[in-house]
This record gives structure tokens, sequence and C-alpha cells, in this order.
């Protein structure tokens, strides 16, 4: 590190819990007291993303009983193609870092087609709907600039805001899986896309895309939102859908909405 800080066109950051203890210049001597070489730290933090998000290399020091906490910290904030290196290289460390999958970056075709096809059916409620002002409400081909599904991941997958939001996974014995307690999964389904699809119903719009989604969560979230085929579940119940408040026509959304 010292090394690095001695080189004008480097920058050098230091990550630690006690940035008060340090010093921007770090001067280095050999084991009998003499002075070797010195450089200089141009950010000291204990804030990650401050230190972490622009980092081309990444080196630890730090010991292996604390290490997988610390990758849980900073790994929102490493960009695509940082090395990252381990000192001493032991304890497993490296084990921490694989099938960490980043979220967009790992965008599909077919992620990109049920996109298209959910936002589809969400304009067709908007244009349904053409008595509530809901011209804010984009098309995702218009905000991305893309056409089809090719085009669509080509955008999404590099996107610089997008690069470093990683998936909703956990490490466990067998590797990663999905973290189903993530907001990913108790936020945007039951609070996101269940709604969406209530208020489609009420305007007898058509759900293909919608209903494959739902019925893909409903299988390992252990949740009643289809019946036959019909939206129409126990577990909606306890949801804010507009027909739990007496939403029931159009002319009832009409009513709330232009109050």
């Amino acid at each position: 590190m010292e090394i690095l800080g001695a080189k004008d066109d480097i920058s050098v950051r230091l990550l630690t819990s006690r940035p008060d203890e340090w010093n921007n210049i770090i001067e280095v001597f050999d084991r009998d007291g003499t002075f070797e070489y010195s450089g200089r730290l141009d950010v000291i933090s204990s804030n990650p993303e401050e230190v972490i998000s622009d980092a081309d290399i990444i080196i630890s020091t730090l010991p292996a009983n604390i290490l997988r906490e610390v990758i849980q910290k900073i790994k929102p904030f490493i960009k695509a193609g940082a090395w990252i290196g381990l000192m001493p290289g032991n304890g497993g460390g490296e084990f921490y870092w694989d099938k960490m999958v980043n979220f967009y970056s790992q965008w599909t075709d077919d992620s990109s087609t049920m996109l298209l096809g959910t936002d589809e059916e969400v304009q067709k409620l908007c244009h349904k709907l053409d008595k509530i002002e809901l011209r804010g409400v984009g098309s995702v081909k218009e905000y991305f600039g893309a056409q089809t599904a090719e085009k669509m991941t080509a955008k999404i997958s590099n996107k610089i805001a997008l690069k470093n939001i990683q998936s909703p996974m956990i490490l466990t014995a067998k590797g990663y899986v999905p973290d189903f307690k993530s907001r990913y999964f108790l936020e945007d389904f039951p609070s996101g896309l269940c709604i969406i699809k209530s208020f489609c119903e009420i305007a007898e719009i058509k759900t293909p895309f919608i209903d494959k989604i739902l019925m893909w969560f409903e299988d390992f979230a252990g949740v009643e939102y289809y019946v036959n085929g019909r939206f129409i579940g126990k577990d909606l119940k306890e949801l804010a859908l507009p027909q739990n408040f007496g939403i029931n026509s159009q002319e009832d959304m009409i009513r709330y909405y232009r109050m």
C-alpha cells in the first residue's frame, strides 16, 4: 500500500473502523528501524462507499474470522472488473466471493421479454384509465430507448448506475441461495405487482406476463393468489389491494383518485 501511495498517479484509500487513529502519511521502516520509504493515503474513512466505489484494486488485510462480515458490507460498492487480493492468503476468503451475482449485469433476453411484457400490460392499464392523470407513468421502452428484448438486455446489463447492484442472495453451506427475506420478495410482489394486477382486474385487462410472474412467486413463497387461474386466492385479503378497500370498478377508481 505504501509503495502504491508513493506514486503520484495512483490514489490510495484506506477503509478502517478507526479512521481517527490513522495519518495520511505512512512511513515504512525495516526491522532495524531504518527508514525505507513513505506514501500518502488520499482518503481514510469508515464509509465503504467513499473508499470502495471506484476502486480498481482492493487489497484486504483482514483476519479470516471477520472477513465474511466485512465482505457483506462492501460488496454493494465493488464495481465490475475490480481486482481483489487477500493478505495473508488464507482462511478460505476466496470462497466468500464465489458466485456473488450482480443482478443487472447478468440480465438476459428472457428477463427483458418478461419486463417488456409486463410493461405493456401496465401501459394498457394507464390508457384504459384515461380520465386519471397518468402521463408520468412512462414505458420502459421509452426510458431505456429499446424496442426489442435484445436491445433492452444490452441497455440494462451495461447501464453504469445498475452495475454494482447485487442479487438478493445469502451464503449457505451449499453455496449462494436466494434470500427470500429480501425486500425484492417481501415488498415487490405483494406490495407492487399484486396491486398492479388488482387494478388490471378492475379494468378488465388481461395480464399473462404478470400472471406468470406472480404464479412463480406463489410456488416458493407458499402463498395463494390464484385459484383455478383466477386472482382470488385467500392471501390477497391481507394485502393493500383496491378491492379490499371498496374499489371495485373503473368509476370507483376515477372517483377515488380524482378526489
